[in-house]
């Protein structure tokens, strides 16, 4: 038997799995975005940034306070472009998945999902288009519903960003 991911291909079963676990994902996106430390502050950062920018024109130095709370922003800089990414890469996810795309990698080791998988990293799939080469079944020792060729993973991030992606997003 081939190997089956069930855990992450229920998001395909039906376009109501596909609209919530889009809406999940564009939830735990926007929580991240919003625990961002330049997001959650970014009123004080403006002020401190005004702040310097008198400072510096003024040809004055800044005091201890301002640098500490400055240092402060500078520390959270790459946990926070993360929790950003992480909000625009779910996102585009999202949109993709409630238009009907694969947002999981298909397996490219299985034959007849090479060029398709290829294609991947290229163009969105749309679901029906694998479900043509690739349905659901049901598994009677388990009984659950299996869909073999998709892998746990999604597409990257840098995949996201490419023309053909971004004309569907």
């Amino acid at each position: 038997m081939k190997e089956a991911y069930n855990i992450d291909n229920i998001w395909y079963l039906n376009e109501i799995n596909m609209k919530g676990f889009a809406l999940g994902m564009i939830t735990f996106g926007c929580e991240a975005f919003f625990r961002a430390k330049h997001i959650k502050e970014i009123g004080s950062l403006s002020n401190l940034i005004n702040t310097l920018d008198k400072l510096g024109s003024e040809g004055k130095m800044p005091d201890i306070e301002i640098i500490k709370e400055i240092t402060e922003f500078g520390f959270d800089k790459i946990p926070d472009w993360a929790r950003i990414i992480i909000c625009f890469e779910n996102y585009m996810k999202a949109i993709l998945l409630m238009n009907g795309f694969l947002i999981h990698k298909i397996d490219k080791n299985q034959t007849n999902l090479k060029t398709l998988a290829n294609n991947q990293n290229k163009r969105p799939i749309p679901l029906a288009k694998f479900l043509q080469i690739n349905n659901f079944y049901i598994d009677i020792d388990s009984k659950n519903w299996m869909l073999d060729g998709l892998k746990p993973q999604t597409i990257d991030f840098g995949v996201l960003l490419k023309n053909n992606y971004q004309n569907e997003i």
